[in-house]
């Protein structure tokens, strides 16, 4: 994961993926591997390619793993994407996993946050 974050701040960004590639061949069962190429396709800008990322990690983690790793990509989506795509993700998790109160608790969380960034004006207009 070193080496490819070295080359996603070098802005080589094909050979970042082919490093991202490699580590999740190698450590399959790691959610955080998964979890580093889905926050750097975000921070890129191509949200499009960290869901198909996401939907890899998917298949390839337990579904124990599920709901923590979808709490994050939402998150993400928050930061990084679409407030509505994130909102989405949540409900799906709230949806399918009634009993679990972590992704609850995240999706509240982000919820204030974007409401707060809403009430609060940028730097750029101060």
């Amino acid at each position: 994961m070193h080496v490819a974050s070295m080359h996603e701040r070098a802005r080589d960004h094909a050979l970042a993926d082919g490093a991202h590639e490699v580590c999740c061949r190698k450590y399959r069962a790691q959610p955080d591997v998964w979890l580093a190429w889905i926050t750097a396709r975000m921070v890129r800008g191509e949200p499009a390619d960290a869901k198909a990322v996401l939907q890899r990690a998917v298949d390839a983690l337990p579904r124990a793993r599920h709901a923590d790793l979808l709490s994050k990509f939402a998150q993400l989506e928050f930061k990084h994407g679409s407030a509505e795509r994130g909102r989405t993700v949540f409900d799906g998790i709230l949806a399918s996993s009634a009993p679990a109160a972590e992704p609850a608790t995240a999706h509240a969380a982000t919820q204030a946050v974007a409401r707060v960034a809403l009430l609060t004006p940028s730097r750029e207009w101060l």
